[in-house]
């Protein structure tokens, strides 16, 4: 069956009378891995269905400006079949498939070398880290993003290239400032399109870059959220990894569309050259999804979104209506124009939550007129009347008829070969010269007087082979020789088998069976009876020659000795003996000649119907297959996508109507006329080419069904509406086509309810009617004043009427997938399901990106991570590093002088080293309460009113790169604190000390601590232990480092080094002994002042000696001691 004319495969008769031209403007449509080649697929259809071609007449239809590129592990995924949406394998396919994945991993260690692979993930299997493995073996990547994109960065450089090359093309022939439109599909669940998105979609903006095209192209993003793929997995173990996959791509993919906010960039090196780019992957995002806002899968959801998505890129690729007197620039709808109104409408929806709101989601609903089902099926039904063809066989009778008529017999053969064949001569001979000539020779030698006998063989076969070649010429050729007409066999059969093939009782069927039939005998029967024949008589003669070749020995032998009485009669006998030889040899080569004719005559009738005849019933059959089967399949109610695309009458509402025409038509002669055309048009069917055949077939019945293919959607709307008035015919539209497809336009979005309302998004819409109908316009207008978010948009189309329907401003975190899959990707922590997971060449680790939802979306399960900058950023709001304009609602953060930083730095440490009191003092009262702000940084505001700080919050804690700047300064800011803080801890010690040392002269005072009698370098101290009061020792000439050399002060240190318990009782030992005994205390505290005199001095000597570096600390302490003892 021919593909190109089967419904089931998307092809049909196809009027380009019905077809809409395509738009000015360069398109480049490309598809990833599995899901992605669907869609595009499913849109390369569409085109050769709906959009007319460059040329009318072209056997293949072509569309020099719409180029396909599918890129995918898996060559499979092209489905080869010969349908009209087949992908070109030689010029639409980018193969990066490798058919050992295994071996390729085996590899990695290696391949991770590579400047471009350092993200490649390895084992380790001494830390525990587990490398790359195939999750899926019959996926081409293995289910793995990282595989997939592996496998592209391999030929990254070829894919530029590719590119390069496709986007010339496309452009070749357009003006300059042409629209330059790039469309890529992807799944978001799988190895390779999952694997691949961010890559190719960073690809496409280098190439377009490179050449100068970025500014004026537009490129869109449709990207089919992982349920799409959910609902078709075929097993627990691919839906687990799809949603995983799925998961990770929805994180990265989100966070690079925020990087004008969160201040992230794409950085990857390539095969020679790198890509640094801080533009969002595309610049218009679409979500995809198949499930609706309450977590049905939708009935053939992944159909549905295959076609939302393909009438949408298709309305960009149908020429819009410019009224008379405009131009393409005078507000006049394209795909430049819808972005900027996206964008607009981007900045208006409520922002309750800090998060990225970029991303477009679709709805639409399709009424179309099934202008190729309709001719097709007249064209079927027509095609029924052919099934008889195959009925008429010939007989035997029918063969001897036609053998007769066309002169074919033995016979006629054979008489034809001797036409105007010469003959032996035969001449009396004068015996004396005869006798003289014989004499003496052996039989074989012929006398000189009969050589004109011997000499006219040649001439005779001469003669022969001009008449075998003029009956074996070629099918086509008719020489004139000898001036006799003479045709060849073959062309003689040929010319008539065409007029019977013509002839509407008998057919191409009929003819065919005269050259090969299975059921009675057919030409090659009857000319393999001529070869048996003509070789037994070939046998006869050559048994003959040899009587003549004896009777001419005979005759010879007896003339040479006749006498002179019978000389003469043997002379003559003789004479009619060579006569006879030469005749025998003449009959000899004649069916010798016979015989290799019909040899050559029985290939050349099995070459015309081997490549001929059986070629052409070969075509018929084909086309009664596939137009058999066209009527089986619009037998059947259409089948369409559930509340998307319904036809705006159906073959079972026309068939009565269609058959009724048909059974008007004069079938028979249009049958013969069908025959007559393609027989006579040899070229487009010898070589069995599908694309002429059925360009042939359609050019055919468009002209046979020009009545139909004529007729305009309005002529249809009529018939389905029962009435001509245009007012009438307006409000039936509009109640039974316009108010159901409104309602059914409405986007599919799986929400989160609990974090989203869908109905915050922003709803543009459009309604696309053909420009040929005033009644669909003004049916459109009265749409647009029941909903003005839909706007009318006129185009050159001829078949449809469409609402698309788009909520703009929609977040990711909007989507249930997000909170459903989450437990899933945490959980499993699968490797490789990120682009980035950090190796010891490449740090960047995807896993670490901030939560898709936002912070303050997440009631529960927040997790340490989103704790700690939540502390981190609150730190700095706090304390101002957070700078807030309430006036313009500006929110930036304070970037510390460094400089600034380390003065004030080196300020305190100075005066930390002087622990002057006075000095800290001074310096504390004159620091400011954090560094000085040198520069800032802007935090994206964008939350609607009484959410503007939440929103800041959430953008905040949503970007690495803003985090990173507020830990720095918040670090700086704790740093210069914990300085300053350094300040009051050592006014706090010097507070201290002088405690200490106070308490320290009173106990020695009070004799509570006291110097040995005996032992200058014993002190003690008494110790009440459970109400005994004893000595207790505080330093001896074995303490170190001070025992030996400065007792006084060794006792100090060890003082201050008891318990503050012990050191409280001491107090309290002295505080009874002023209260008890004061005035030991006045003579006591006489003797102590001349012990300090004496031993300061030797204190002050030794620490400058032998105490260098702690000098300053110990001449301190007794300055401080001898101060106490002053005022005592």
């Amino acid at each position: 069956m021919y593909n190109k004319l089967l419904i089931s495969a998307g092809g049909g008769i196809i009027s380009r009378n019905q077809q809409s031209e395509q738009a000015e403007a360069a398109t480049i449509a490309i598809g990833l891995g599995g899901t992605g080649i669907s869609c595009l697929r499913e849109l390369k259809k569409e085109v050769y269905n709906k959009l007319k071609p460059d040329a009318d007449n072209s056997d293949i239809p072509n569309y020099k400006h719409i180029k396909f590129l599918a890129l995918d592990t898996d060559a499979g995924s092209l489905g080869d079949t010969g349908s009209i949406d087949t992908i070109d394998s030689n010029t639409e396919f980018f193969n990066i498939s490798c058919p050992d994945i295994t071996g390729l991993l085996d590899r990695i260690t290696t391949l991770k070398n590579e400047p471009h692979l350092k993200w490649l993930k390895t084992a380790d299997p001494k830390s525990g880290i587990s490398g790359l493995s195939i999750l899926n073996a019959s996926a081409g990547a293995g289910g793995v993003r990282q595989i997939g994109r592996l496998l592209l960065l391999q030929s990254s450089r070829a894919f530029t290239q590719k590119l390069e090359q496709i986007i010339t093309a496309a452009r070749a022939g357009l003006p300059g400032d042409a629209p330059l439109n790039i469309h890529i599909f992807t799944g978001l669940g799988g190895g390779t399109g999952a694997g691949t998105f961010m890559d190719v979609c960073y690809l496409v903006q280098y190439v377009l870059k490179k050449a100068g095209l970025y500014g004026q192209a537009q490129t869109c993003g449709f990207f089919f959220l992982p349920d799409v793929n959910v609902s078709k997995a075929p097993s627990t173990e691919v839906k687990e990894y799809v949603k995983i996959n799925g998961f990770a791509a929805m994180k990265e993919l989100d966070y690079a569309m925020n990087y004008s906010s969160n201040g992230g960039e794409w950085n990857q090196i390539y095969d020679g050259f790198t890509i640094i780019s801080s533009d969002a992957p595309v610049k218009l995002a679409h979500l995809i999804t198949a499930t609706a806002a309450d977590g049905a899968i939708r009935d053939n959801g992944y159909d549905y979104a295959m076609r939302v998505v393909v009438d949408y890129v298709l309305e960009f690729m149908t020429k819009p209506y410019i009224p008379e007197g405009k131009n393409a620039n005078d507000g006049i709808f394209t795909i430049e124009s819808h972005i900027a109104n996206i964008k607009r409408c981007i900045e208006m929806v409520p922002k309750k939550y800090g998060a990225c709101y970029d991303y477009c989601v679709l709805g639409a609903s399709n009424t179309y007129l099934p202008y190729k089902e309709i001719t097709t099926y007249l064209a079927s039904k027509i095609f029924e009347s052919f099934s008889y063809l195959n009925k008429n066989i010939p007989n035997e009778n029918d063969l001897d008829l036609f053998i007769h008529s066309n002169g074919l017999k033995y016979e006629d053969i054979s008489r034809e070969l001797n036409s105007q064949l010469p003959t032996v001569p035969n001449f009396a001979v004068d015996t004396k010269t005869l006798q003289e000539q014989c004499e003496g020779i052996t039989p074989d030698t012929i006398p000189q007087v009969l050589s004109q006998m011997r000499d006219s063989i040649p001439k005779i076969a001469g003669v022969l082979e001009t008449n075998k070649k003029n009956l074996t010429n070629g099918a086509e050729n008719t020489l004139v020789e000898n001036a006799k007409s003479i045709s060849s066999l073959i062309s003689r059969v040929k010319k008539s088998l065409i007029q019977i093939t013509s002839d509407p009782a008998k057919g191409p069927y009929y003819a065919a069976a005269f050259l090969h039939s299975n059921a009675t005998k057919d030409l090659q029967n009857k000319v393999d009876g001529y070869i048996k024949t003509n070789s037994d008589a070939l046998a006869y003669a050559r048994a003959d020659l040899g009587l003549r070749d004896q009777a001419v020995a005979n005759t010879l032998r007896e003339f040479q000795n006749s006498k002179k009485l019978n000389r003469k009669s043997k002379g003559e006998a003789y004479v009619s003996a060579v006569h006879g030889y030469f005749l025998a040899v003449t009959k000899i080569d004649n069916l010798i000649a016979l015989g290799e004719l019909l040899k050559e005559f029985k290939k050349q009738l099995e070459d015309l119907y081997n490549g001929f005849f059986k070629i052409f019933t070969t075509v018929l059959d084909n086309l009664i297959s596939t137009f058999n089967a066209n009527l089986t399949a619009l037998a059947e109610p259409i089948t369409t996508v559930e509340a998307y695309s319904k036809p705006l009458m159906t073959i079972l509402d026309l068939k009565e109507s269609l058959d009724a025409s048909v059974s008007e038509m004069r079938i028979p002669d249009i049958v013969n006329h069908f025959i007559d055309a393609l027989m006579n048009d040899e070229k487009t069917w010898i070589s069995q080419d599908e694309n002429k055949i059925s360009a042939s077939v359609t050019k055919f019945f468009l002209s046979e069904l020009d009545a139909f293919t004529n007729k305009t959607i309005i002529d249809y709307l009529q018939i389905r509406f029962k009435t001509t008035d245009p007012n009438l015919l307006k409000s039936k539209i509009y109640d039974e086509i316009m108010i159901p497809a409104h309602k059914d336009a409405s986007p599919l979005f799986w929400t989160d309810a609990s974090k989203y309302s869908i109905s915050d998004a922003s709803k543009i819409g459009y309604c696309s009617v053909p420009e040929i109908s005033p009644e669909i316009q003004a049916a459109s207008d009265d749409l647009h004043m029941l909903d003005d978010k839909i706007t009318k948009r006129v185009i050159e189309s001829t078949d449809r009427i469409s609402v698309f329907e788009f909520l703009c401003g929609v977040p990711m975190f909007g989507y249930k997938g997000v909170s459903n899959y989450f437990g899933e990707y945490n959980a499993k922590k699968m490797t490789g399901a990120h682009l980035y997971e950090s190796t010891p060449e490449d740090d960047r680790d995807f896993r670490k990106l901030p939560n898709i939802a936002p912070f303050s979306s997440i009631t529960v399960e927040r997790t340490q991570t989103q704790l700690s900058n939540s502390d981190e950023y609150d730190f700095a709001f706090d304390n101002g590093i957070i700078i807030v304009n309430g006036e313009i609602g500006e929110y930036r953060i304070g970037i510390f002088d460094l400089n600034h930083y380390n003065n004030l730095i080196n300020q305190i440490n100075q005066v930390v080293a002087t622990k002057n009191p006075v000095a800290i003092n001074n310096l504390l009262n004159e620091l400011p309460s954090m560094p000085m702000v040198s520069d800032t940084r802007v935090i994206t505001s964008n939350g609607s009113a009484g959410y503007q700080e939440t929103v800041v919050k959430d953008n905040a804690l949503a970007s690495l790169y803003i985090m990173d700047i507020i830990k720095e300064q918040n670090n700086v800011l704790r740093e210069y604190n914990a300085a300053k803080e350094k300040l009051n801890e050592i006014l706090n010690e010097i507070g201290t000390g002088d405690k200490i040392s106070s308490d320290f002269v009173e106990a020695l005072c009070a004799g509570i601590i006291k110097r040995d009698e005996q032992n200058i370098f014993l002190y003690t101290y008494q110790k009440n232990t459970f109400g005994i009061v004893e000595d207790a020792e505080l330093t001896n000439i074995t303490t170190l480092p001070y025992g030996k050399q400065m007792p006084l002060y060794s006792a100090f240190v060890e003082y201050k080094k008891l318990d503050n318990d012990i050191r409280n009782d001491i107090s309290r030992l002295v505080q009874e002994k002023m209260t008890q005994d004061y005035n030991f205390i006045v003579e006591n505290t006489a003797k102590i002042k001349e012990l300090v005199a004496v031993e300061s001095q030797k204190v002050v000597n030794m620490a400058h000696t032998n105490f260098v570096l702690e000098a300053d600390e110990i001449i301190s302490v007794i300055g401080k001691i001898n101060k106490q003892l002053s005022v005592m």
